[in-house]
């Protein structure tokens, strides 16, 4: 299929790419203190964190080994080569793009087929009419087999992957990161996760000696798509729940697809994509791909998370209607331990939805964009908030810079859009910087569905100008409330 063409073409820049990258890094001391067969165990010069991949220069880059492990400046690593080097770099893990290669060379689409068959309906009082019918359509699947689950923000992805893995023999559960793998896992008690930190370096080389009879007897098991990359799985899993399916591409997931005999995919097409450097990664998105096969996919359509306001938005104006935020929503709103007085009116628990206009330029800084008066609002309103008694906010913004000129404001957590995916918190404060990038739908989507209690967008003027865009939409919406200020 051509995205799987394209996206082999797009792997091997990629690593091409991250080996001129490497030649530039610092390079540092390292002693080998012991080694047990694949493993090894060292002192390094500086600190390594586990997940990351040691380097080594010879004639050109080499992979020494995987970091399983880390505390403080000693590692242990998954030996990679029988080289004992004396300098180290922190490296990409370039047989990474090799083994997604190698994935989608295998990939056959004939071996896995789209559920397609009617179903009878699976009452689980446990979940929703929507959760349900996902439900009911994992329990009815054949062998070699797909499924479609798609689920916006705060429709009980993770309650419904639970329940299904509940109901089965043997099933694998895997995602893009480690926190949406623990997020479903932590609902079993047995569940054996793969990837877990030991309190020494040495009970991780006898854990690694286990986990594969572990697996074996284990009903759950839990790893992020990387590790099912190199596992080598003792048995096949009667299920593959696969969540985050949308911003994992296609290689990824397979690694997790022929780790079983059903796989259900779980995402949210209207979320950010992979992360490649190409254009228009959401062609190589795992769970496009299968979209694309498939032609359907079950919806969740009830939202539980935020105030109505809220996810109102993006219910209208991103999933066309088919989101609803449940009756119980209506209650979820701030409540100030002391009331604000600087921004009084902005802050009030009666505009769950609130956006600031101001007069403040956007600047250029290398690649990336600030706005100083964006920067400086932003962090008196966490100011303001804390003073109150709220203590989970996060302030979202989509350049890097901007996120550096926050962070030296205040004291609090401030990150990009991409890094929030996922995440939730009570308050959220979006700092747009420039209209233009900030109104990508994927990425705007992701920014105004953190909140739980209140979200803030701030803006330049200039927005009145982008008429078309999706962020002069949330300046009519927020309008449309009273809930327009101008600074």
């Amino acid at each position: 299929m051509d995205e799987v063409e394209e996206l082999k073409k797009v792997l091997y820049q990629e690593k091409e790419r991250a080996k001129k990258e490497l030649f530039k890094r610092e390079k540092f001391k390292g002693e080998i203190l012991e080694k047990r067969g694949d493993f090894a165990i060292l002192r390094l010069e500086k600190e390594v964190e586990s997940g990351k991949t040691l380097g080594y220069f010879d004639d050109s880059i080499s992979n020494f080994g995987y970091v399983v492990s880390s505390q403080g400046k000693e590692v242990l690593v998954k030996l990679m080569t029988k080289e004992e080097p004396e300098e180290f770099i922190e490296s990409e893990n370039l047989s990474l793009y090799d083994v997604q290669i190698e994935m989608l060379n295998r990939f056959n689409p004939e071996v896995i087929r789209p559920f397609s068959k009617k179903f009878k309906l699976k009452y689980n009082e446990r979940l929703d009419k929507w959760q349900n019918l996902a439900f009911s359509a994992t329990m009815e699947m054949g062998k070699g087999e797909f499924l479609l689950v798609i689920g916006p923000p705060g429709t009980g992805k993770t309650r419904f992957i639970v329940e299904a893995a509940k109901s089965v023999n043997k099933c694998l559960i895997t995602a893009h990161t480690n926190r949406a793998v623990d997020n479903i896992v932590q609902s079993f008690s047995k569940a054996v996760r793969i990837g877990y930190k030991r309190e020494n370096l040495f009970e991780e080389i006898e854990k690694l000696k286990e986990i594969r009879r572990e697996i074996a007897r284990a009903k759950v098991v839990g790893a992020t798509l990387m590790k099912c990359a190199f596992f080598n799985f003792p048995t096949r899993f009667d299920y593959v729940f696969v969540d985050e399916s949308s911003q994992a591409n296609i290689a990824e997931v397979l690694s997790a697809v022929y780790s079983g005999e059903r796989v259900v995919l779980v995402g949210d097409p209207y979320q950010l994509p992979p992360v490649l450097r190409c254009k228009k990664p959401e062609r190589f998105s795992a769970f496009n791909f299968f979209y694309k096969i498939s032609r359907k996919a079950v919806w969740l359509r009830t939202h539980y998370r935020s105030n109505p306001e809220i996810i109102g938005f993006s219910a209208k104006y991103i999933y066309g209607g088919k989101l609803k935020a449940h009756n119980s929503c209506r209650k979820i709103s701030l409540k100030f331990k002391k009331f604000p007085q600087k921004f009084n009116r902005i802050l009030s628990p009666k505009l769950p939805v609130v956006m600031l206009i101001h007069g403040g330029r956007e600047e250029r800084v290398g690649q990336s964009k600030i706005n100083r008066r964006e920067a400086v609002l932003s962090a008196e309103l966490f100011r303001e908030l804390t003073c109150c008694g709220i203590r989970d906010i996060g302030i979202i913004t989509p350049y890097v810079e901007q996120r550096k000129l926050i962070k030296n404001l205040a004291n609090c957590e401030v990150n990009t859009v991409d890094a929030f995916q996922g995440r939730e918190k009570d308050v959220i404060i979006y700092s747009t910087v420039s209209p233009g990038f900030s109104s990508n739908w994927r990425r705007f989507n992701v920014a105004v569905t953190r909140a739980k209690k209140k979200l803030i967008v701030i803006s330049n003027v200039s927005i009145l100008n982008f008429k078309n865009s999706l962020l002069y939409k949330f300046y009519e919406y927020a309008k449309s409330k009273n809930a327009v200020f101008v600074l």
